[in-house]
This record gives C-alpha cells, structure tokens and sequence, in this order.
C-alpha cells in the first residue's frame, strides 16, 4: 500500500470516527405542542432546542391565555406566559434552559383556568 493510500485511509478513519462521536453526543429535542382542554382556544408551542415558548390566543371570548411551563436550570418553579392581547395574537417568553413541562391555558375570572393537561419531556409532573 502506498503512503499516499494509506494517508487517505487514515483520514477517512478519522472522519468516521468523528462523525460516529459527534452523533452519539448530539441530543434529540421534542417539539412541545399543547393546548387547553375545551376546544383548544390557547395553544402553546415549543421547537428546536426548546429554549423559549410561544403561546397564542385562538378565540374572541375577551379572555386571557396563559402558558404555564418549567425550565431544566430552574427545578420545580413554574414559569407564566400571559398573552392578554386578544384573539389571533401570539407571544412569546425570553430564551432560557431547556423547556421541560408546559400547559396552555384559558383563563376564568373565579374560576378555576380551562388548562390542558401537562406535556413533559423527560421527568414526572406532580401538582395539578
């Protein structure tokens, strides 16, 4: 074998290798699509790398939505996105650690909020 065929070899070797190490490390997202439970009026969404989410008004009844959602730096705390602008209007939170839990929610003055049931990446929900 030539020096010449085996330097490819080594490269193509190499390049493999890499390649094979780089997919091992790489971790899959979900995509997080939630909405409430009647009629699905607020609908709250996530992609990619699940770094922020964004929530949207789908019926002119004059109430709020709300998402409500956890971050993997932050444990158990429970984040509020508000969207109070009315029907068609979509919001959006900041960029933060991954996304873990979430819930899209119609808001009821005096009432307990129409809230869909919690979609949760990677560990258990506990509470409501």
């Amino acid at each position: 074998m030539s020096i010449r065929s085996r330097s490819v070899s080594r490269i193509a070797v190499v390049a493999l290798g890499m390649t094979l190490a780089a997919g091992s490390t790489l971790a899959v997202a979900q995509d997080i699509s939630v909405e409430s439970s009647n009629g699905g009026y607020a609908a709250a969404w996530s992609y990619g790398t699940n770094s922020k989410i964004g929530l949207a008004d789908r019926k002119a009844d004059g109430r709020p939505v709300k998402a409500e959602y956890n971050r993997r730096a932050h444990g158990t705390k429970k984040f509020t996105l508000w969207n109070k602008e009315g029907s068609g209007k979509r919001t959006y939170s900041g960029v933060g650690s991954k996304i873990w839990d979430a819930r899209a929610c119609v808001v009821i003055n005096n009432w307990p909020d129409d809230c869909g049931r919690w979609w949760s990446d990677d560990h258990i929900v506990t509470g409501d």
